[in-house]
């Protein structure tokens, strides 16, 4: 459901337009994200977030900035998942094959080293 302010009522049709496009967006991107791994808590979830937002960037994967948005964290019963859009899965099987370790390998290898909280790669 997408829920507006009253100053919203107020303005322009092309304002309404492209924020409903980008609501949608949001909601499209919401159902499509995928957990690409496990953490036992909500900070060692955040720090692989941040990890993996860094390693986008040392990798290079950094085109247009949607890849990195998507990355997010979502509570799944006891334990956190950390999620991104399906194509990040495909990019870092890519960087597997090319580099022999893909960015959010080494950003699972990172978190560990730094929290040395178990963390569950999924992809």
């Amino acid at each position: 459901m997408i829920t507006v302010s009253e100053q919203f009522l107020n303005k322009g049709a092309a304002y309404k337009a492209v924020f409903i496009l980008d609501q949608l967006e949001r909601m499209e991107l919401a159902t499509t994200k995928d957990v690409v791994a496990m953490a036992p808590d909500r900070d060692t979830a955040l720090e692989l977030k941040q990890n993996i937002i860094d390693e986008i960037d040392v990798f290079d994967h950094n085109v247009t900035g949607r890849m990195e948005n998507s990355i997010g964290v979502r509570k799944m019963g006891d334990e956190y998942g950390v999620t991104a859009v399906d194509y990040a899965k495909y990019v870092n099987g890519r960087d597997r094959e090319n580099e022999g370790q893909g960015f959010i390998d080494a950003a699972v290898q990172q978190t560990i080293i730094d929290t040395g909280e178990d963390v569950i790669l999924l992809v």
